[in-house]
């Protein structure tokens, strides 16, 4: 499976994509960056803080890959005043490219879904 990661970066702010790369089987998890600047190092130390979630396998992994790639949030502080409207402004247009990058991952996740699918263990899926 491939990760299409965005970042916005710079002034200007401009949208940085990048790609992850997910090996995944029975009793594995591998990932390779292409462009990406998000660094996996914490990752893995959160997934082995939880024992319990790590023992599902390869699935619980994978969807902490999923959670740490997809979920960012950015939070805007201060006084709103017109620097805060452009950069309102700005994310909306960069929304555009967020949502045509991130739009394949749709079908990535559905694919997941099928209960044919033995990599994900049935208590996993919700």
């Amino acid at each position: 499976m491939v990760l299409r990661s965005v970042k916005l970066s710079g002034d200007p702010r401009t949208v940085e994509c990048g790609e992850t790369h997910l090996f995944v089987g029975r009793n594995y998890v591998m990932t390779m960056r292409h462009g990406s600047q998000l660094s996996h190092v914490g990752l893995r130390g959160r997934c082995e803080s939880v024992p319990k979630l790590l023992a599902q396998g390869p699935a619980f992994v994978l969807y902490a890959l999923l959670d740490f790639v997809v979920v960012e949030a950015e939070i805007f502080g201060g006084r709103f005043g017109r620097q805060s409207t452009e950069q309102i402004y700005n994310l909306k247009r960069d929304v555009l490219t967020v949502k045509r990058t991130i739009s394949p991952l749709l079908d990535v996740c559905n694919r997941l879904m099928p209960f044919d699918n033995d990599i994900v263990q049935e208590d996993t899926r919700p």
